[in-house]
């Protein structure tokens, strides 16, 4: 396997995770009104759940994508030479 085919892959799998969560908070939206009687907002911690993984995911692609070729994983190297993955590991 090339490092063509594992990158879109990779773009295949994001995809895939983003479709999921957005079906699964309509699915909650429509439902809303049916988690009035839970005694905890389960629904308002399922969503900012799915926009927390959302954001994590974007965070490490564009980090990724916005990384210098040697600076090994943005995500541990505080020390990148690109503003927007310096200010992405903050």
């Amino acid at each position: 396997m090339n490092a063509t085919m594992v990158l879109d892959q990779a773009w295949v799998n994001d995809v895939i995770l983003v479709l999921s969560l957005l079906y699964l908070t309509i699915d909650i939206q429509y439902d809303w009104d049916a988690f009035v009687a839970c005694h905890r907002p389960i629904h308002k911690w399922l969503v900012v759940s799915y926009t927390l993984i959302v954001t994590a995911r974007v965070t490490r692609v564009v980090g990724g994508l916005k990384s210098t070729a040697g600076s090994g994983e943005f995500l541990l190297n505080l020390r990148q030479r690109h503003v927007v993955s310096r200010i992405l590991t903050i």
